[in-house]
């Protein structure tokens, strides 16, 4: 099939085109000519040329606003659109969001952009404790997806936030647009016992601390069960205190430092935790459910997506270890669920979340809103 469009795809970089977006790269690639713009690290390179896409640096970073070198960054992204003159430009995570919103402004006749909001992240959560942060939040997303032709979201919960808040009119649609690849990933031998494992990185807000202080307490009566902990730390000011995250290590639970390949990480488990105060949707828990594992996560925006109750897991409430130590407690007293919830999840994981047709549907909406709009 010739190739005749070309698709800019804006993203945080090269770790995330290719372990989260890599499906969907795939499929995209099939039709169109597909550039990737991020933070490209050298090490990816030979895997992008691979998947056969193009990529720009950007050498963005992603974790603050950097205002000057940020202005630099929006112009080269602009001299590229340019010379390219590409037909539909994709955007994802809030700063290629807030560039790919003020592009808009200038090609919105010409091109055609698409966003996907994969989380409020950080900068919503800590907009929460000021009305007057949480206003210019919703006025800054107003402004940057007015022109957009379509918005993705992965959770109810985010769609209706900016219903209620005026945010979109009738540009959005629930898809999916975090998945897994359930044939590549499957599962493996599931160890003996109970096994706890967090995955994130050390920061406050994916309730890393309430993990910690759990597990402390459980180990304290269950001096059998097993908990383990996959991350690392965050440059952001929401990082946890590293004096205080080993603190709460002690010796009961085993620190497995980063995995760039996070199997390695969820086959000493059989339950995946993740008492996170929000989410967009979380891979770490959706490749857990790929490999058969129960899960524990929170009542959250995001998790919701991933349990059903009493099916393959359990929910907690955030911010509150004490309930978290209940949860775990449900599975100590019901082994037998472990299993079962597992298996649930691997189903559930096929269904709903496998990254192949997810990446066909997103084009597909993609294809038909452009045909419509044409």
């Amino acid at each position: 099939m010739k190739k005749t469009r070309d698709i800019i795809v804006l993203g945080p970089n090269s770790f995330s085109f290719l372990n989260f977006r890599y499906d969907f790269l795939y499929e995209l690639k099939k039709k169109y000519n597909v550039y990737v713009v991020g933070d490209i690290e050298n090490f990816h390179i030979k895997k992008l040329k691979k998947l056969g896409v193009k990529f720009f640096n950007t050498k963005m970073n992603n974790s603050k606003i950097e205002i000057i070198k940020d202005i630099f960054i929006f112009f080269k992204i602009l001299k590229l659109i340019i010379k390219v003159k590409p037909k539909i430009i994709i955007s994802y995570t809030i700063k290629s969001n807030l560039i790919g919103g003020f592009l808009s402004y200038f090609f919105f006749k010409k091109i055609y952009f698409f966003s996907f909001i994969t989380g409020l992240g950080n900068i919503y959560l800590s907009c929460k404790e000021s009305s007057i942060k949480k206003k210019i939040f919703f006025l800054l997303y107003r402004l940057i997806l007015k022109k957009y032709a379509l918005i993705f979201f992965q959770n109810k919960d985010d769609l209706k936030l900016f219903k209620i808040n005026r945010i979109i009119n009738n540009n959005s649609k629930l898809n999916y647009v975090t998945g897994v690849n359930t044939k590549n990933i499957k599962p493996l031998k599931h160890p003996r016992g109970i096994n706890f494992l967090m995955i994130s990185r050390i920061i406050k807000n994916k309730g890393v601390f309430e993990y910690l202080l759990a597990a402390n307490l459980i180990k304290k009566k269950y001096k059998n069960v097993n908990f383990y902990f996959a991350g690392k730390f965050d440059n952001s000011s929401y990082a946890l205190n590293k004096n205080k995250f080993y603190n709460l290590l002690k010796n009961k639970i085993n620190y497995l430092g980063w995995k760039t390949n996070i199997k390695d990480a969820i086959k000493k488990c059989n339950i995946v935790v993740l008492p996170s105060y929000r989410e967009g949707l979380p891979r770490s828990v959706l490749e857990g459910m790929a490999m058969e594992k129960a899960i524990l996560v929170s009542n959250v925006a995001g998790c919701r997506e991933l349990v059903k109750k009493n099916y393959n897991g359990f929910f907690v409430k955030a911010r509150n270890y004490k309930s978290l130590i209940g949860g775990m407690k449900k599975f100590i007293s019901n082994k037998k669920k472990i299993s079962s919830f597992g298996k649930r999840s691997r189903m559930l994981a096929i269904k709903k979340f496998d990254s192949k047709k997810i990446a066909k549907e997103i084009i597909k909406n993609i294809e038909k809103c452009v045909a419509y709009q044409a």
